[in-house]
């Protein structure tokens, strides 16, 4: 026969039985809880270094590419001053030519034996900065040792010099017809 409880209702083994499984699952499952909860706070203190170190990272990041969009910027208008001027064109008519060539005559000034090669390169390099094609034509008598230098450019398709020295310069001087073939 079962016992009773003081209400008459019959008292099984089993039920205390069962009372003592319940226990033991409670137990259990507060151990898994403070287990979890204990991992649980070391990967949120792990995952909270790997955040700030993301951060980190991310703002040496940003800091590089504010530091390239500038270059790229600085880089990109030194472009667009190169494109303005290049290609290299030639004069357009012969009286741009001789203006400008007159405009950007030299004093001479001889102090070595290059001073009149300087001063043609000179001038050429500013015509370049200009976007014009000016060269610097530079002979050597093999006779006499003797030097000539000129400055030499294109109007269409013929081919003039100039001395540009103010000193010697006795204005254009068309060479067409030496060059043709």
């Amino acid at each position: 026969m079962e016992p009773k409880n003081e209400n008459g209702v019959t008292v099984r083994s089993n039920t205390l039985l069962s009372m003592a499984k319940w226990k033991t699952i409670a137990i259990a499952f507060i151990v898994l809880l403070v287990t979890v909860g204990s991992g649980l706070g070391f990967l949120l203190w792990s995952n909270s270094n790997e955040l700030s170190d993301a951060r980190t990272s991310l703002a040496q990041t940003q800091s590089e590419l504010a530091e390239k969009s500038t270059q790229l910027a600085e880089e990109s208008a030194q472009l667009a001053d190169i494109q303005s001027k290049y290609p290299l064109t030639s004069f357009d008519s012969y009286a741009q030519l001789s203006d400008w060539a007159t405009a950007n005559l030299r004093s001479y000034a001889y102090a070595d034996d290059n001073a009149e090669f300087n001063v043609a390169c000179a001038i050429a390099n500013k015509a370049m900065n200009e976007g014009l094609l000016v060269w610097v034509d530079y002979d050597r008598s093999c006779t006499t040792d003797f030097t000539f230098t000129y400055c030499c450019a294109f109007v269409g398709n013929s081919l003039y010099y100039w001395c540009p020295h103010t000193e010697y310069s006795d204005g254009l001087r068309d060479v067409t017809d030496l060059y043709r073939f």
